[in-house]
């Protein structure tokens, strides 16, 4: 009966996550539809590097594009990427994709070349650099594994980060896995740390084992155990302060 009942919640999990990748994607077409009808004016909402005119386009700029061939280059890794990190939680999904579009936005704002920067490519970038570095400050098996399958789909990104191309921000790409490294650091020690991320001082005040049920099982053996001993003639009938 319980996994009956667990069931209906699993596959409305999965549901409100496909969900939440396909209404992404779906505004982004809708903003390039209506964005190549208006012969790409919007694109003046892109960020325009160390102009207050720009400062919009920290937002704005990943739901923008320069035209039909670059949201199609973008939307798979997008659905992919994006999948691989939304599997890890929608809140863990909405808190990096907000320091992604935040912090490559104002890297890019800060330190781009004179343009308008626009593109989900920052987001790609930074979902490939918060799976990557998970799986550094996790150390976990499972981050380890999504880490390599990243690696061995999308590897090749990386020359993104390089100012190989004029027309392509590679700030963009470089500051939106920045951003996603970052994410993966935030994540594991502010955002959601692990019950085992402890501080060294932290855990070592503490001791290895004081949370534990073994720990307070064993406690209240020992403690037992001096009180059976304290009742033996002749042993323990001393102050009980004497105590250890």
């Amino acid at each position: 009966m319980k996994q009956v009942r667990e069931q209906p919640s699993l596959r409305q999990e999965f549901k409100s996550k496909a969900y939440l990748i396909v209404g992404f994607v779906a505004l982004i077409w809708a903003v390039e539809l209506v964005n190549t009808v208006l012969g790409h004016r919007l694109n003046v909402l892109g960020i325009h590097p160390r102009t207050v005119i720009g400062l919009p386009g920290i937002l704005l700029a990943p739901f923008l594009h320069g035209g039909i061939g670059h949201v199609l280059v973008n939307t798979i890794p997008f659905v992919i990427l994006g999948w691989l990190v939304i599997l890890h939680g929608t809140g863990t999904f909405l808190e990096v994709s907000l320091i992604v579009i935040l912090v490559a936005g104002a890297g890019t704002w800060l330190f781009g070349r004179p343009g308008v920067h626009v593109g989900a490519s920052s987001l790609i970038f930074g979902y490939f650099g918060f799976l990557v570095g998970r799986a550094w400050y996790q150390r976990s098996v499972g981050s380890i594994l999504v880490a390599l399958v990243t690696l061995a789909l999308y590897g090749g990104l990386l020359w993104g980060v390089l100012p190989l191309h004029t027309r392509i921000s590679w700030e963009g790409h470089l500051f939106g896995l920045l951003a996603g490294i970052l994410a993966a650091w935030l994540q594991q020690t502010v955002l959601s740390p692990s019950p085992g991320s402890l501080p060294a001082s932290e855990s070592s005040d503490r001791g290895p084992s004081d949370d534990t049920p073994h720990a307070a099982l064993s406690e209240r053996l020992s403690r037992l155990n001096r009180e059976i001993e304290g009742l033996r003639p002749g042993v323990g009938s001393g102050d009980p302060k004497e105590g250890p």
